[in-house]
């Protein structure tokens, strides 16, 4: 099993890759903690990406798109 920080940076070449290959980039964020990882690992390529959330009213959930928006905002997308 890959050390955390060896996995770490072979996603942050993976998406290096991704991101050298095309110009713009459309990430999906439902606003949990995976995608909001995701967007926080992608900050450096955020020139290039577009964030595209879908409120799905799902209870349990308040304040999900404010709470992205702040995220976004701050991380520069």
């Amino acid at each position: 099993m890959a050390v955390p920080h060896r996995m770490l940076e072979r996603t942050l070449a993976r998406l290096n890759l991704i991101f050298k290959r095309h110009q713009k980039i459309v990430i999906y964020a439902s606003g949990g903690k995976d995608s909001t990882s995701l967007l926080k690992i992608c900050q450096p390529w955020a020139a290039q990406a577009t964030v595209l959330h879908v409120d799905q009213g799902a209870d349990g959930w308040p304040d999900v798109r404010e709470r992205l928006e702040a995220n976004c905002a701050a991380w520069g997308y």
